[in-house]
């Protein structure tokens, strides 16, 4: 536990609203908990077709969902009891096992491929998604080495391991044939990046060199550059290549309230995955518009309000957190919005909390606990420390 006189630098008593915070912190806990209660409306009415199909029973996929909520709300209640400061004592072998974590796919036996990536660990009982836990791992450690180094315009210190491991992070997943998770993974280390304060040119820097990366390894990838062609232009191949945009485009043409829970048809064989990498094509079918809106905008909210308590906060290592695994579940899961609203190319991305995977859910409830443990923990800084001044008057 930091001792709250190394922090009395770092805030003012007076200058901070503790119970503005507290609101803050209760209102992304809310929405998390918003967020958990529609997955199981959502996974129910997109995966009782193909349910039916893989197992005779439809509510199969619902039954195994359910249990990965109560394991979630387990591990946010386990998660949100440890000090946070335990991540930055053992950031290195955190790291470690992000690395071996990354690259345990690759190996014979234990990596299970889906599609063209092969990011999954076979266990047995559970395949688990290895980005899943990278991207907590990167935001861990982006935020332990801005607070640990101190000095933030410093690229031997500061600049250097963090450029090192986002980079090594990124080529292990393109490796694995997942190039959109890997930009995703890329886009939270800038985000991270930039609310620390690294300076513009060094984040441009990172920037080129994954530009580089992608300009050698793309032309090696086939389908990514299939994919590109029947983005642009998906009537060309409607049966084929196509067909995928197509769909997606087809869920927003059911008007303002959709055709309601459950009457969908696209999620009976038409796009693929419809409870997990499709969900949002499933909900704008059958709520509209309007529940596509609602959706986005609560993942717009909970990163905002992430946002503005983490600036609030003005912690060296809290706040960067803070602030990355908010744009990790709300950039993650406007990255399955953007694809199904037509912006990007058709990619394999879920939604955080709501899509069907027990990874998905329980990363997504570890990181809602440490986001909702890591504002605490500040809030009772402050506190402390506002006891000490008035003792100190006396």
């Amino acid at each position: 536990m930091e001792n709250i006189n190394e922090r009395k630098f770092e805030f003012s008593s007076d200058s901070i609203d503790i119970y503005q915070l507290r609101v803050l912190r209760y209102s992304i806990l809310y929405i998390g908990i918003v967020f958990i209660v529609l997955s199981l409306v959502f996974v129910y009415s997109s995966s009782c077709f193909i349910s039916e199909k893989l197992y005779g029973d439809s509510l199969e996929i619902t039954k195994k969902h359910v249990i990965w909520m109560f394991l979630g709300i387990s591990a946010f209640f386990v998660f949100s009891k440890v000090d946070t400061s335990i991540y930055k004592k053992y950031i290195k072998q955190i790291l470690a096992l992000g690395i071996i974590i990354g690259l345990l796919p690759f190996i014979p036996g234990v990596g299970k491929m889906r599609g063209e990536a092969i990011r999954w660990i076979n266990l047995g009982f559970i395949s688990i998604n290895t980005s899943e836990l990278i991207k907590i791992v990167l935001v861990l450690y982006i935020s332990s080495v801005i607070s640990i180094k101190k000095d933030k315009r410093s690229f031997l210190r500061t600049f250097l391991p963090i450029f090192i491991v986002t980079v090594t992070f990124f080529v292990i997943i393109s490796f694995q044939l997942d190039i959109s998770t890997a930009f995703l993974i890329f886009l939270t280390a800038v985000i991270v990046m930039y609310v620390s304060e690294i300076p513009i040119r060094y984040i441009i820097l990172t920037t080129l060199a994954i530009a580089i990366f992608l300009y050698l390894w793309i032309p090696n990838l086939s389908y990514i550059q299939a994919r590109l062609v029947s983005f642009v232009d998906p009537w060309s191949d409607p049966f084929n290549k196509g067909y995928q945009s197509i769909m997606f485009m087809e869920s927003f043409g059911n008007g303002a309230m959709g055709v309601g829970i459950g009457n969908g048809v696209l999620k009976n064989g038409r796009i693929p995955e419809p409870h997990t990498d499709s969900l949002f094509a499933v909900i704008t079918e059958e709520i509209g518009f309007i529940g596509g809106i609602f959706v986005v905008l609560l993942y717009a909210i909970f990163f905002i309000l992430s946002l503005k308590a983490g600036r609030k906060m003005n912690d060296p290592y809290r706040s960067p957190m803070v602030i990355g695994f908010a744009s990790m579940i709300s950039v993650w899961s406007l990255g399955q919005i953007a694809v199904v609203s037509g912006v990007l190319p058709p990619t394999g991305v879920n939604l955080s909390f709501l899509s069907y995977g027990g990874a998905n859910m329980l990363t997504s409830c570890i990181v809602l606990a440490i986001i909702y443990r890591s504002i605490l923990e500040f809030e009772k800084g402050v506190h402390k420390y506002s006891i000490i001044q008035k003792k100190g008057s006396f």
